[in-house]
């Protein structure tokens, strides 16, 4: 089985569709599609927090910046710039700037830190060599419920 890869918004990698070989023969199977992540199907939102927009759906699993909660905490987040699919009258609701009524609500799967980041500063003939390292906050967060007005 192969699968076709995209990147998805927490920079991860995730699965966009599993394919399975039909008949004898690698060299000349033909493909068929047998389990594909939703286009257009389940209900998506596209959130702002942290200064960044995420594209999410329900049970996504995505990194934000460090947001204020305990593991377990479930938050409510009320800044949805878009909903679309299925439960959207018209397939796609675009807020001006945000949609009125829409919240997405997320568990608070864990409070990480991101790889280490080294700056290194240098003033060439000087003598003069600045080191510093930095390791963003980051809280790791479970999409439970997207409400839509």
């Amino acid at each position: 089985m192969r699968s076709i890869r995209r990147r998805s918004a927490s920079g991860g990698r995730a699965p966009l569709c599993a394919l399975r070989a039909i008949g004898p023969g690698s060299a000349q199977a033909r493909w068929r599609v047998i389990d594909q992540r939703s286009f257009g199907s389940a209900m998506y939102a596209v959130v702002r927090t942290g200064g960044k927009q995420y594209r999410v759906e329900t049970g996504d699993v995505i990194q934000v910046e460090r947001l204020a909660g305990e593991v377990g905490d479930v938050l409510d987040i009320a800044d949805v710039l878009m909903l679309g699919g299925d439960g959207v009258d018209g397939g796609v609701k675009v807020g001006t700037p945000v949609v009125d009524g829409a919240a997405v609500r997320a568990e608070v799967l864990d409070q990480i830190k991101a790889p280490k980041v080294i700056i290194f500063k240098k003033k060439r003939r000087k003598n003069h060599r600045r080191k510093r390292g930095h390791r963003q906050p980051l809280t790791v967060l479970r999409i439970g419920d997207i409400a839509g007005a």
